[in-house]
């Protein structure tokens, strides 16, 4: 559900493939296929045109292929500006009459169907006798754009019955969506079993009892009316989740170190004595820690720990510790 694991053909994984890599292996060869036609040449003015829509496309494709760690599957759809324009450039060269239009266009409409069959092989029980006209489909149109013996009349009703067909799977999973309800944390799109839908087991909101992240509003509010009542200064929590409630309702002075869910960002004890000798936060609310257990990542839990080590606790406070003067200690561990 946070976008599977890194490698070259996550993008058309259960998590990504149906958000936006139905046509993504039509984009890429017949991207290549016109890198290949006007070879960057600067007399060309297809070539800069090239270089920043398919350097655009390359760029978020390569990112989100090898990105660590966790993000939300509604992401790719970065990349469907680039992908629609690469496809409508390809589409434009296959209507050619040369050679190397017809080998562009064959590839490029094989390349498709093989993705969405990957991405469909992925989804099961979806538009499950697709598959196999994908294929047959795809391979008849390449063999009659190869052949180069139809007149432009046909050769254009093959295309665009080509493109009609790798159309349907997107166009399908568009159009189930708006069957179901969706939510703003984690939208997605096709059929109702992708995704988490309306409520979702991650709804949950700032300003409640606690949340899917670890901590609670309560601790915080305690903390942050006890910081007030005591010099004031800087509050550094584990993570954003933890943080939010009290920035938006009470425009506290808290700072969420270790990312949106305390995984995300790995800190230092180095880089908080220092935040501490330069007085940018006084005191560490301990409690925040990110409640999706070990994932390998470090974000802020080492910190934590040293704090809880150092720090000078509060009993009025539960978790909650001061770091005046703990400079040197924090930064001796």
């Amino acid at each position: 559900m946070f976008g599977g694991e890194p490698g070259v053909l996550r993008l058309l994984n259960q998590a990504l493939g149906g958000q936006a890599g139905w046509l993504l292996g039509f984009a890429l060869v017949g991207g290549l296929g016109l890198l290949a036609v006007i070879r960057l040449r600067r007399s060309d003015p297809r070539a800069g045109w090239l270089i920043a829509a398919g350097g655009a496309f390359l760029t978020i494709a390569v990112a989100f292929s090898r990105a660590q760690g966790i993000f939300h599957p509604y992401y790719v759809s970065q990349l469907a500006p680039f992908a629609a324009v690469l496809v409508g450039a390809t589409v434009g060269v296959m209507l050619d009459r040369g050679r190397a239009a017809r080998a562009i266009g064959a590839a490029a409409i094989v390349a498709g169907a093989v993705t969405e069959v990957l991405v469909l092989r992925d989804n099961p029980g979806q538009l499950t006798w697709l598959s196999p006209v994908l294929a047959a489909a795809s391979v008849g149109a390449a063999v009659l754009l190869l052949a180069g013996a139809i007149a432009p009349r046909a050769r254009v009703a093959v295309v665009a019955g080509a493109i009609a067909l790798l159309l349907l799977a997107p166009a399908a999973w568009s159009a189930q969506t708006l069957g179901h309800a969706t939510n703003g944390t984690f939208p997605a799109g096709g059929p109702a079993t992708t995704g988490f839908g309306g409520g979702g087991p991650m709804g949950g909101r700032p300003g409640g009892g606690g949340g899917l992240f670890g901590g609670s509003d309560q601790s915080l509010s305690a903390a942050v009316a006890y910081a007030q009542e005591h010099g004031g200064g800087t509050i550094a929590v584990s993570s954003q989740t933890g943080a939010a409630g009290q920035l938006i309702t009470a425009g506290a002075d808290v700072a969420a170190i270790g990312g949106f869910s305390g995984r995300e960002s790995q800190v230092t004890t180095a880089w908080l004595a220092d935040a501490v000798e330069r007085g940018e936060i006084r005191w560490v609310l301990t409690d925040t820690a990110n409640g999706m257990g070990n994932d390998g990542r470090i974000g802020s839990s080492q910190v934590m720990a040293a704090v809880q080590q150092v720090g000078t606790p509060v009993s009025a406070v539960d978790g909650l510790y001061d770091l005046q003067g703990q400079a040197d200690a924090l930064g001796s561990l």
